[in-house]
């Protein structure tokens, strides 16, 4: 189904968390802080009954590529096209 699909981005003063979710698989990336992290992924699994984390280098998520340069202290994103106008057209979002 192709609504099963969520981008959640939560900001609290200087942190910031993105969760990625699907039916079966959830990305999350966040601002590099043990405890902020840990207070993240707790709220996740009081939310959802089965959670497994694992650190990777590259992760494939709802046509997302994510690359983490960590020697360059940064996560690359890139995202085809087509897929953003997919998802722009089905929920309606002019801008």
């Amino acid at each position: 189904m192709s609504k099963d699909k969520f981008v959640f981005v939560k900001s609290e003063n200087n942190h910031i968390s993105y969760c990625a979710l699907t039916v079966d698989e959830c990305f999350f990336a966040a601002t590099r802080d043990q405890e902020w992290i840990q207070s993240q992924v707790d709220m996740l699994k009081t939310a959802f009954e089965e959670l497994t984390v694992e650190r990777r280098e590259v992760i494939n998520i709802l046509g997302m590529t994510v690359h983490m340069e960590r020697d360059k202290r940064r996560a690359v994103i890139k995202q085809k096209k087509r897929f953003v106008d997919k998802l722009t057209e089905e929920f309606k979002v002019a801008k």
